[in-house]
């Protein structure tokens, strides 16, 4: 009980420590509850327009604290078609904070579960189902 009069013992100590707990609401709830939904519905509208086909998403997580990104339930449709091209059920990507400071990416640790690609290979010799290459 002492520790907390001590902090707000003062105007200017009050408004510091609201302040403080105000950027620390925001910076969590902007993390877990917008960013997903948000990037997901950007990835989504992006990747369908430069691919050319259509993208799904199941769900998007998002941790500000560990900066951590995990993708679930991922699929690429073949052009024209309802058959998979490119699917994953799960994408795990851990960012270390020190990437602020060195201006990069640098990641942690990476997971991939159940990637999965279909590619063939035609009688002419070229490739079905490749990214840039029409059908």
């Amino acid at each position: 009980m002492k520790i907390l009069q001590a902090v707000t013992s003062g105007p200017r100590r009050k408004k510091i420590l609201i302040w403080s707990i105000a950027v620390f609401v925001l910076f969590t709830a902007t993390g877990f509850f917008i960013v997903p939904p948000v990037l997901k519905s950007v990835l989504i509208k992006k990747l369908s327009e430069n691919l050319h086909r259509e993208v799904r998403i199941g769900k998007i997580q998002f941790n500000p604290y560990v900066l951590s990104l995990k993708i679930t339930g991922f699929a690429v449709k073949e052009r024209g078609s309802t058959d998979t091209f490119l699917s994953f059920d799960e994408l795990y990507v851990n960012i270390q904070s020190i990437s602020i400071f060195k201006r990069g990416l640098v990641v942690k640790e990476t997971r991939l579960q159940s990637p999965y690609i279909n590619i063939t290979f035609n009688e002419d010799r070229s490739y079905a189902g490749l990214i840039g290459v029409a059908p």
